[in-house]
């Protein structure tokens, strides 16, 4: 069974851990002590990273509330890099009391965590179905097929089956697992002006812009789960909730074709096609690559 840890040697932990290291680090930390702690260690990592040279009281709420107690990093993350910087756990004996006490509280958290990972996974599964028919939405009723755009242009690559969007819009993910549609300008607008601050925000919001290019993350069924949005400088982004893993997008056909090529982004795999006509998969990051890559040599 795995050693329980308690509040008083996460503080202890922390103590060896530099807050101003960079940010991702910074989050792993986080992660790993919301993981085993949840909650209950919120002031313990906020004072903690208080002593960090970035820190900024709106960001570590931000970040927090942010993080799901059932992410993949773990409290052991956090004290193996304690471990690193010199942190020795204490072997100081503790009474059958203290020890059964701390088993209690661990066996507690545990208890906590696997329902807590339950609801996150079903809270998932409804987001990805509600933002898949999100994205289907916007590809049928707010995107236009294109040739080309200024992204498009700048990378020197065609536009193989893309779309661009046909006008200004706001598309908003409510804490409630609902979405809504903001297009015409005077609402637009209204919406900026009314618009509250993050902490008061029972909301996340993605402010989509004209032209700017829209490309559908697919399944083998060819269902949209997602769509991966570029704007005018290249900046790519995806709509918050949706589902990316094993989804993907292919630039010409399998039909006959003895060779095939997989890459991360758009241009890349355009790119390819243009040189070899190779039929290509676009992944959409590289943590997806062999997932996507796996399911098509299944296919």
């Amino acid at each position: 069974m795995q050693q329980p840890s308690t509040l008083e040697e996460l503080q202890d932990a922390l103590a060896f851990i530099d807050a101003s290291t960079s940010r991702e680090e910074w989050v792993r930390v986080l992660m790993g002590i919301k993981n085993e702690f949840g909650d209950a260690a919120y002031d313990i990592a906020d004072h903690w990273s208080q002593s960090g040279a970035t820190y900024k009281p709106d960001g570590f709420k931000s970040t927090w509330k942010s993080i799901k107690n059932t992410g993949g990093t773990t409290i052991a993350t956090v004290f193996k890099m304690a471990q690193d910087n010199g942190y020795v756990k204490s072997t100081t004996p503790i009474s059958p009391e203290a020890q059964k006490k701390a088993q209690a509280e661990f066996a507690k958290r545990a208890i906590k965590r696997e329902k807590e990972e339950k609801a996150s996974a079903e809270l998932e599964r409804k987001w990805h179905l509600v933002i898949s028919d999100l994205a289907t939405k916007l590809w049928k009723e707010f995107t236009i097929e294109i040739k080309s755009n200024q992204y498009l242009n700048t990378k020197k690559v065609k536009s193989f089956g893309l779309r661009a969007f046909k006008t200004n819009l706001i598309i908003v993910m409510h804490d409630d697992v609902t979405t809504e549609i903001i297009s015409d300008g005077a609402s637009i607008n209204a919406f900026f002006k009314s618009l509250p601050s993050d902490e008061e925000r029972t909301f996340s919001f993605l402010h989509i812009k004209r032209s700017n290019l829209a490309i559908p993350l697919l399944d083998l069924e060819k269902r949209i789960w997602q769509l991966q949005i570029i704007n005018s400088t290249g900046t790519k982004l995806f709509i918050k909730h949706g589902k990316k893993a094993d989804c993907f997008f292919v630039i010409g056909k399998f039909t006959g074709a003895k060779h095939a090529a997989i890459a991360e982004g758009y241009a890349t795999a355009a790119t390819i096609h243009m040189a070899t006509q190779w039929p290509c998969i676009i992944a959409f990051d590289n943590c997806n690559l062999p997932k996507v890559a796996k399911a098509f040599k299944a296919k």
